[in-house]
């Protein structure tokens, strides 16, 4: 074999330069298949916590997947387009919509069964979503129903 210390090779001089390249290029293949295989894993972990309401804080959802925040972030990102808070946020907004049209409850209860801190932080984010506060909204539905 030749010396190359201190010397400028061109890499197509080296022998076994393609076959390095095509391992290489399988390894960063298999790479990008585990991480997305690990990705969706993660996101379905987490979309049926968010979904069957078991699971109330971002933190909360990291410490049992056993992931940073920012992972969780970069994982719903790639795979719902949006952050895991907007999917938390929408999906509590949806059940307490679903709770809006039973007209059972009142809004205070409402609030807390969907998750809300309290009434005012529902009043907020329904106010957000359906540009029309959680009493009128609740009117709306139970005239529609």
């Amino acid at each position: 074999p030749r010396d190359l210390t201190n010397q400028i090779v061109d890499l197509s001089d080296l022998p076994n330069t393609e076959t390095l390249k095509r391992i290489k290029d399988g390894l960063d293949i298999q790479t990008r298949e585990d991480e997305t295989a690990d990705m969706s894993r993660l996101a379905k972990f987490a979309w049926g916590q968010f979904s069957d309401r078991t699971q109330q804080s971002l933190q909360g959802l990291c410490d049992s997947a056993g992931v940073s925040n920012r992972r969780l972030e970069q994982v719903f990102k790639s795979t719902f387009g949006v952050s895991p808070k907007k999917v938390q946020s929408l999906l509590r907004y949806e059940y307490a919509v679903e709770l809006m049209q039973t007209g059972r409850d009142n809004l205070s209860d409402i609030a807390a069964s969907a998750g809300y801190s309290d009434q005012s932080h529902m009043t907020r984010e329904v106010s957000r979503f359906s540009d029309l506060p959680p009493d009128r909204l609740r009117a709306l539905l139970q005239q529609i129903a």
